[in-house]
């Protein structure tokens, strides 16, 4: 597996990290992201159970993020037995197609989560959507994390040390006989002068 750095948050000045809650809908949920004195990302505050759609997110986004020829999403974890969603978007607006894939996590425990974009699934506030093409990941423009659900209320944090992209070596071969069948049909266009 090749992995590529996206989020390093120990050296990584290029991202931006911004926070959305169910108080958009009526909800009183609350949280906040930081980063640590261990240069880690902590998103963490308290999941109200006020309104049944509740919520809470970050949203990571930097400037060229470029995932072209990327397969997933690599990432190592602490969390608090919650469970959590990520979220792809491939426009910075809110009321946009997401694509969506679910992880557990383990109580004060570290874990590395692989999450394959083939797994992720499209949706629309809230509903599953059928006939959407799969997520493209160069059109990928933000990572967020959700959590949720009125019977995962209380607390909540969910700590990164890092977030990565990866491939495997067989879509490295795959885009490299891509980029010579590019060459290829593009030199058979060239005409002398």
């Amino acid at each position: 597996m090749n992995e590529v750095n996206l989020f390093n948050f120990g050296v990584d000045c290029d991202f931006s990290a911004n926070v959305a809650n169910d108080v958009l809908i009526g909800g009183h949920s609350e949280s906040r992201v930081f980063i640590s004195a261990r240069a880690q990302a902590v998103f963490s505050g308290h999941l109200s159970d006020f309104i049944q759609n509740c919520f809470a997110s970050v949203r990571f986004s930097k400037h060229n993020l470029s995932l072209e020829g990327i397969e997933g999403l690599y990432m190592k974890v602490m969390g608090d037995g919650k469970r959590y969603e990520c979220r792809l978007r491939t426009q910075s607006q809110l009321d946009e197609i997401e694509y969506v894939s679910e992880f557990q996590t383990k109580k004060n425990e570290w874990m590395l989560v692989k999450l394959p974009f083939k797994n992720f699934i499209p949706i629309y506030r809230g509903h599953y959507l059928n006939n959407v093409s799969p997520i493209d990941p160069k059109s990928i423009q933000q990572i967020c994390f959700f959590v949720s659900h009125h019977s995962q209320s209380g607390d909540f944090q969910l700590v990164f040390d890092w977030i990565n992209a990866y491939r495997t070596n067989q879509a490295i071969v795959n885009a490299y006989a891509e980029n010579l069948r590019y060459r290829a049909s593009a030199s058979d266009k060239i005409t002398a002068p």
